[in-house]
């Protein structure tokens, strides 16, 4: 496999996949790669993190490994003639990828396209880029290349040149008969706290930028990020 990091440095071995990795925050070892924070149990994984969870697994744990994180990340792991790359709940960190031989996989869709795409951009899916700034589903704007859904586990088979997913997260509302039938303030408060907690230290630091409608949203976050002890 070869893999290019931001340094450009190769690395080779015996499968047939380009791996191409652009973005400064991936970590690597021994055929697991990660970025990105989640967390699992309260506690907040980094990509050192991620690695450790999913390192020496099987396929079949990954689903369930992967459900019980929350956060924004990627892992793409190098295992027996497959790759597998694992995304987020909400798909915040795309990767994209082309089956064949060599198989193509990377964060960097220009790169991707100089090297395994290179075919006519089809009309509709242009005109959707260009209303929405994406296109949806597993599709872009090379047919050769397809990109990955958010609460999946993807699996690149390189051997038969094929791809198939397994969804381990959707989000799909669930009424129940007293849900809207009791005083759920204390709950709800609880909850906002939690989440903005969880922001800050997932910001770690880091200055975050706000735009204010004047609407109840936007004042609603500005307010629970300064509760949050947030000063930047």
């Amino acid at each position: 496999m070869q893999t290019l990091f931001t340094s450009y440095h190769v690395r080779l071995t015996v499968t047939t996949v380009e791996l191409v990795l652009t973005a400064a925050d991936w970590e690597g070892r021994d055929g697991v790669h990660a970025t990105g924070r989640a967390f699992h149990d309260g506690d907040l994984l980094g990509a050192q993190g991620l690695i450790d969870r999913f390192e020496g697994r099987s396929s079949e744990e990954l689903p369930a490994l992967a459900s019980a994180l929350n956060g924004l990340f990627s892992v793409i792991i190098e295992r027996d003639h497959k790759v597998f790359i694992i995304s987020d709940r909400i798909g915040s960190r795309a990767v994209f990828y082309s089956p064949g031989d060599p198989a193509h996989v990377s964060d960097h869709f220009g790169r991707l396209r100089a090297s395994a795409g290179g075919g006519p951009v089809l009309k509709d899916y242009e005109l959707e880029f260009r209303m929405a700034t994406y296109v949806s589903g597993r599709e872009t704007l090379d047919p050769a290349i397809h990109k990955t859904q958010p609460g999946t586990v993807l699996c690149v088979d390189v051997k038969d040149g094929t791809a198939s997913n397994r969804q381990y997260y959707s989000y799909r509302d669930n009424p129940q008969p007293d849900r809207y039938g009791e005083d759920r303030y204390t709950e709800w408060r609880d909850t906002l706290d939690r989440v903005f907690e969880r922001i800050a230290a997932v910001a770690d630091g880091r200055q975050v930028i706000m735009g204010l409608s004047g609407g109840y949203d936007s004042r609603l976050i500005v307010t629970m990020l300064d509760r949050a002890g947030f000063d930047d």
